[in-house]
């Protein structure tokens, strides 16, 4: 194991003995470590909501995702790309005894634990939480949509498993945001207020959601009922088929700004607005844009 560090002009490669002295000395040089391996590769992560506080430590929802590389079963059935939902148990500084911070990179600990599974169709490329909301989570994968997860325990009972033409299956989203018209593999955000999704795709053009459509989108399906876990022809690559799109709440964006000329691979929002916004691209323009210039979709340009 060599891990580089760089020193003014000098690179210090660090090898086994001195890394095996970092590991015995972990229990004191930090108030806290954990560590635990993943099955897969994992593309990304993010924090949830906070479940318990107290004095000693705090327990929060943490969601990681698992990238199978087109992995099967025994059995030849494809395993899905998956959200994992899990419980971290992060302890206060000078709470942990020193032999609970042993380093084994190969052990799992237990101060993660998970609760649920996501199976999700594709790989999860990017991933945010909805602020004040943040059971709720927004998915960029290899396809046009978006998928939006509710993944409280009232939002996990109405999910159901969606069985596909190829025998795999995936967990039926809140709703699929639409209205790109190529794949949008990257550019992910949502307004620090929580109200508004920004999505940036291959078509150029940079997408506005409203969360109070999604939110409307989802309490409708509630009431409507239905089963959505009959089976159908699975989409090559990531995103669903036209038909498995059909069997879940759509709802298409509210504003479409236009100025890029290639791939957006980035946007945010300003943290202080939720009605301003920047994007990046191939185009190697940054482009800034306000949402109070543009009262309909597909009029909007650069501010």
């Amino acid at each position: 194991f060599f891990f580089p560090r760089a020193c003014s002009s000098l690179v210090v490669m660090l090898n086994d003995d001195v890394y095996g002295r970092w590991k015995s000395l972990v229990p004191f040089l930090y108030d806290w470590f954990a560590n635990t391996p993943t099955s897969w590769p994992s593309l990304c992560v993010r924090w949830g909501d906070v479940v318990e506080s107290n004095e000693y430590k705090t327990k929060q929802r943490l969601f990681l995702t698992e990238q199978v590389d087109d992995a099967t079963t025994s059995s030849g059935r494809a395993v899905p790309n998956t959200i994992v939902v899990c419980q971290a148990e992060i302890l206060k500084p000078r709470v942990a005894p020193a032999e609970a911070m042993i380093f084994d990179e190969f052990a799992k600990s237990p101060v993660l634990k998970k609760e649920r599974t996501l199976a999700h169709p594709g790989e999860v490329n990017r991933m945010r939480c909805v602020p004040g909301r943040e059971h709720v989570l927004v998915t960029h994968t290899d396809a046009p949509e978006l998928f939006v997860y509710d993944t409280s325990a009232a939002g996990m009972g109405k999910a159901a498993q969606v069985k596909r033409g190829d025998g795999s299956s995936y967990t039926a989203p809140a709703c699929a945001l639409r209205g790109h018209t190529e794949n949008a593999e990257y550019a992910l955000a949502i307004s620090a207020c929580g109200t508004r999704i920004a999505s940036g795709g291959k078509d150029s053009r940079v997408l506005i959601w409203d969360m109070r459509d999604v939110e409307s989108a989802a309490v409708r399906e509630r009431h409507k009922g239905g089963d959505a876990s009959t089976s159908a022809a699975a989409v090559v690559g990531g995103g669903l088929s036209k038909a498995e799109l059909e069997k879940h709440p759509n709802v298409w964006s509210r504003l479409e700004f236009k100025g890029h000329t290639d791939t957006i691979e980035d946007v945010v929002f300003n943290p202080h607005s939720a009605h301003e916004l920047c994007s990046v691209g191939d185009d190697r323009n940054v482009l800034f844009w306000d949402a109070r210039t543009n009262k309909e979709a597909g009029g909007g340009e650069p501010a």
